[in-house]
């Protein structure tokens, strides 16, 4: 077999200049369409893009309703700190100054409690509109990331495909030329 390809080899040496340019860019044609039929069939890859995930699961929405409920505790703790230290505060001799804390603190008091009652009742009522806008932007977000790592997948596909058409089209030159060359040699040779 190795014998063959010596022998094969050696008769090219002796053949015509025109006939050894014909044959290597008919090798060069062969290789740079291998390569092309390769890449094709590799195809663009993208799966290194993760799916994105539609809605949340029962124990995202029991976790955020827990979080939600110990908001909800705390703020009543809170209210109950106020009241107390509002009785405190009512014990002290009626000064300026104390009335003036004291209206300050019962003023934000009942905010608070006006806003805890809010929250309990959206979240008796309805615990999903208590998520829904959590919901919605973890959602925008996982779309926001999603659609990035899809248009990075695209342009390094895009990216690959030029890479690939600058390389055909450069052999394909290159086997042009030495068609060219073998031809305008054979002219001569005549």
């Amino acid at each position: 077999m190795a014998s063959a390809i010596v022998a094969t080899l050696t008769s090219l040496k002796n053949r015509p200049r025109s006939q050894q340019l014909s044959l290597a860019a008919g090798v060069l044609a062969f290789v740079v369409a291998l390569v092309a039929l390769i890449g094709v069939v590799r195809g663009i890859d993208l799966s290194g893009v993760a799916a994105m995930d539609g809605q949340a699961t029962p124990a995202q929405v029991q976790a955020e309703i827990a979080g939600l409920r110990a908001q909800t505790e705390k703020l009543a703790a809170d209210l109950q700190s106020f009241q107390a230290d509002l009785r405190t505060a009512a014990a002290l001799p009626k000064d300026t100054k104390q009335a003036l804390q004291q209206q300050q603190s019962q003023k934000l008091l009942k905010d608070l409690a006006e806003r805890q009652e809010r929250l309990e009742q959206i979240i008796v009522a309805n615990p999903g509109k208590a998520l829904e806008l959590a919901l919605l932007q973890r959602d925008l977000e996982n779309l926001k990331a999603a659609q990035q790592q899809h248009l990075a997948a695209i342009g390094a596909a895009v990216e690959r495909g030029y890479a690939s058409t600058r390389w055909v089209l450069a052999g394909m030159a290159v086997s042009l030329l030495l068609l060219v060359a073998g031809t305008l040699l054979k002219g001569n040779a005549s």
